[in-house]
Parts: structure tokens; sequence; C-alpha cells
């Protein structure tokens, strides 16, 4: 007897938050020196409520990345980092246990955006944060920033950030 197939089954999963990487590591990511910022840029189809930022950062030997930064949202500057809207200083990298799970930094007000927006840090001293890279997927290749010198730079590394704003 021949089957007829008709129909197909697929589940589409909807999250509260915005991610262009598969939620594992191939490497790490860092910006230097002190004050140097990395910015991950984000593009919201309606206005949006932003909540806090969901950071997998790496583990690296001796806690060498445990070093303070400023969790810092820009607007959109004609497709780099602008002015900073929000500013959430003197963070450290955390973990949640378990395998590839985000630590979860909470705003204390959230707040609307729409647009275009930017998410990352300002480092408070030397020596990279080492955030999780996604080497397997390219969507977050042209949205990776960094500034230095007073100049905003592209990423030069294809591949995506484990950073992921919350929404909603």
């Amino acid at each position: 007897t021949n089957i007829l197939v008709d129909s197909t089954t697929y589940h589409q999963g909807f999250y509260n938050y915005y991610a262009y990487d598969d939620g594992t590591p191939e490497f790490g990511y860092g910006v230097e020196p002190a004050g140097a910022l990395m910015a991950y840029q984000f593009k919201l189809s309606t206005p949006d409520t932003l909540r806090g930022v969901q950071m997998y950062f790496n583990k690296v030997k001796d806690n060498a990345n445990v070093n303070f930064f400023n969790l810092l949202v820009w607007k959109d500057n004609n497709g780099q980092p602008g002015e900073i809207v929000y500013e959430l200083p003197n963070q450290k990298p955390r973990w949640e246990n378990g395998l590839y799970q985000f630590y979860t930094y909470e705003f204390e007000e959230p707040f609307v955006l729409s647009g275009t927006f930017y998410v990352g840090w300002q480092q408070q001293t030397q020596g990279s944060l080492n955030i999780g890279f996604d080497a397997n997927n390219y969507y977050g290749y042209p949205r990776i920033f960094y500034k230095n010198e007073n100049q905003w730079y592209p990423s030069a590394y294809q591949g995506s950030l484990l950073i992921r704003p919350i929404v909603g």
C-alpha cells in the first residue's frame, strides 16, 4: 500500500529574548584595553520594553575574566552605537549552574525602545571578559562593534555573541 503524506509538523519556540546564536560557544570574544567598549546591534520591528540582558561568559583559567564592567544600552546613530540610554554599572561576569546556561542581568527599571539599539559593555580593567562566541551562526557578524580611541569599528570575526536582550 502507498501512504500519502499530506501534512507536516513543525514546532516553533517563541521566547522573550532576541538571539543570533544557537546557545553554544565555540570560542570566546573580548576587547581591550581598559575603557574599551563592545556593542551588539538588534532591531525591533515594533516598540518594546527592554527588561534586561542575558549573557554567557566563558569560564577561564584562574577566573582571569572576572573583572568589572558597565553594562550599557545605546540608541542607533547611523548604523553605529550612539547615545547611551541605560547603564548598569559595576557588574562582573556571572554564571548559572549547568552547561551553557545564560546569566540574566535584570534592569531595575524596564524601559521602552524602538528601532535599532545596541547592548554591550565598557570594561573597567585590562583583560578580555571572554563572552561566548558562536562560530557556527554568522547572523551576528555585521552587528558586532568595538570602540577604542574614540572610534567605533565593526568586528572582523564572523559569528554571533552569546548576548540576548530580554523584552516584553
